[in-house]
């Protein structure tokens, strides 16, 4: 697991031309990312980003769950305006369409993020730890575009009974995830092959072909 020191986040942050406020959500989010968002303090957040003052959490965030909350937003805020950029530009029609939606903003988003990132083991992180995954869920809460993807997927396989369609649903954020974040961390250590685009077409394919598949339950 790579170390995090001072210097590391704070060439980062300089890359993004970071305020104090950008350092300590960086910083934050990577040490969530790799360490645990149980284990990390708001003192060690302070301290790795080079503040001398242990309050800089709570005076930019409040509390850690204010952190937790504006790491995801500074992402979702992002992804969301690729995926409507998408929408925009061919509105989906088929299952490819809509599993491209369900895919493509977040690899496009860690594709254009300075390297190495960190959103995607930190989406990880969340969603292994039962205390914040309910944060993750209000987050993502959009109820509108839930239903359009649970209609749409009924009606573009037919063939799949409709409470299996709905778990297959939900593998997809999960297979999603853990792609991405053990793809993440092979980038950091110079041990991946192809990028994230490739990553994507990958994952599109695969979850057409389990969305699709013919159920052997009875």
């Amino acid at each position: 697991m790579p170390k995090v020191t001072r210097s590391r986040v704070q060439a980062d942050a300089e890359a993004l031309s970071a305020s104090t406020k950008d350092v300590v959500r960086v910083t934050a989010e990577r040490l969530f990312a790799l360490e645990g968002i149980a284990a990390v303090s708001a003192r060690r957040v302070a301290d790795v980003a080079g503040e001398a003052n242990n309050s800089v959490v709570s005076y930019y965030f409040g509390g850690k769950r204010d952190l937790v909350v504006a790491v995801l937003r500074y992402h979702l805020d992002q992804t969301r305006e690729i995926s409507g950029a998408m929408r925009r530009e061919a509105p989906p029609a088929d299952l490819r369409d809509y599993v491209e939606l369900m895919v493509r903003p977040l690899v496009r988003h860690l594709a254009a993020e300075p390297a190495p990132t960190y959103y995607a083991r930190f989406l990880l992180a969340i969603v292994s730890d039962p205390q914040w995954r309910s944060v993750l869920a209000e987050e993502l809460a959009e109820p509108v575009v839930a239903e359009e993807y649970g209609r749409q997927l009924r009606r573009l396989i037919p063939a799949v009974d409709p409470h299996i369609l709905r778990s297959r649903g939900n593998l997809v954020r999960t297979t999603v995830t853990n792609a991405c974040a053990e793809f993440e961390a092979r980038l950091e250590r110079g041990e991946a092959a192809g990028d994230w685009g490739k990553l994507g077409t990958f994952l599109v394919d695969a979850l057409c072909g389990m969305l699709a598949a013919p159920s052997t339950q009875r």
